[in-house]
C-alpha cells in the first residue's frame, strides 16, 4: 500500500508541476500579480538590515511550502470527490 501512496504522491506532484506550468503561464492576471509580488520583496528585502533579511526569507519559504501543502490537499480532496461523484453517477444510471 505504501508503494501506492507513494506512486499517487509522485502523479500529484507531476501532474501539479504540469497544471502550474501550463495553465498558470498562461493567465495575465497571474503573471501580473506574480510579478507585483516579486517586486515587493525585492524591495522589501532591500529596505531591511541584514539580520532581518534571512527571517523575512524564511517567512516567505514557510508561507509557500504552506501553501503548497494546502493545494496538494485540496487537489486530493477533489480527486476523492470526483471519484465519488462518478461513482454515485455510475450507479443512478444502472
Amino acid at each position: 500500500m505504501a508503494n501506492l501512496e507513494q506512486a499517487f504522491d509522485q502523479f500529484l506532484s507531476i501532474h501539479m508541476e504540469y497544471a502550474a506550468h501550463s495553465i498558470l503561464s498562461n493567465s495575465d492576471e497571474y503573471k501580473q500579480l506574480i510579478s507585483e509580488c516579486n517586486d515587493t520583496f525585492v524591495e522589501l528585502v532591500s529596505l531591511l538590515p541584514q539580520e532581518c533579511k534571512l527571517i523575512l526569507q524564511n517567512y516567505d519559504t514557510s508561507t509557500t511550502l504552506l501553501q503548497c501543502i494546502a493545494e496538494t490537499l485540496m487537489y486530493k480532496q477533489g480527486l476523492k470527490d470526483g471519484m465519488n461523484l462518478n461513482k454515485l453517477s455510475g450507479e443512478s444510471r444502472r
